[in-house]
């Protein structure tokens, strides 16, 4: 080994290692622990603060996702289609016209269509009151999609969604979370098929 004098320190390095140490002045030799060599790269990878993941894994694309039940269904919704989430209130009838909406709800100030999703999951007709509405805005006009129970916000791996090829209901796609499968419905179609 080779050594310097530096001050009251004697420091020296190694033949053979990479690793510089010293000894204090109680005369104990001290080497620094360098993890790279200590520690594989594969397992300092797993423990990594976020910031330092990204320059290491490439960023994983996720769809993000409002969640919901519709007649016992899981369901989702893309977040930018959902302008916001309301609780359910007393519908008032539409007087006819020319639009095929019956019913309608206030929100923010605004009178908006109200559509039932759950007869467009299932069947037969619905038998209890919607628990919430996720209010929707198609170009101009906003509705109000009356669902059973809202679930809470997702961020889904791409790689979990499966796309439904065709324009025929209201199912865009089926998701998968921990294994459980979901349906991705489309809001635009949700609103046509209740338009008629």
């Amino acid at each position: 080994w080779s050594s310097d004098v530096c001050s009251s320190d004697l420091r020296f390095r190694l033949e053979t290692e990479y690793s510089e140490g010293y000894v204090d002045d109680y005369g104990s030799v001290v080497m620094p622990l360098e993890a790279d060599r200590l520690v594989p790269e594969a397992i300092r990878q797993r423990f990594r603060g976020e910031d330092d993941q990204g320059a290491v894994a490439e960023a994983v694309p996720v769809r993000r996702l409002v969640t919901f039940t519709v007649a016992g269904e899981a369901c989702a919704l893309p977040v930018d289609e959902v302008e916001r989430v309301i609780e359910y209130r007393q519908q008032m009838r539409v007087p006819p016209g020319r639009h095929k909406f019956t019913d309608a709800i206030e929100v923010g100030g605004a009178v908006v269509p109200l559509i039932d999703v759950r007869p467009q999951m299932r069947a037969e007709a619905p038998e209890s009151v919607p628990g919430a509405c996720l209010v929707t805005r198609l170009g101009r006009h906003g509705y109000a999609l009356a669902i059973d129970r809202l679930e809470r916000l997702l961020a889904v791996p791409e790689k979990a969604i499966e796309e439904i090829a065709g324009d025929r209901g209201p199912v865009v796609g089926i998701g998968r979370l921990d294994e459980r499968p979901f349906w991705i419905l489309s809001a635009r179609r949700l609103v046509e098929a209740a338009a008629g």
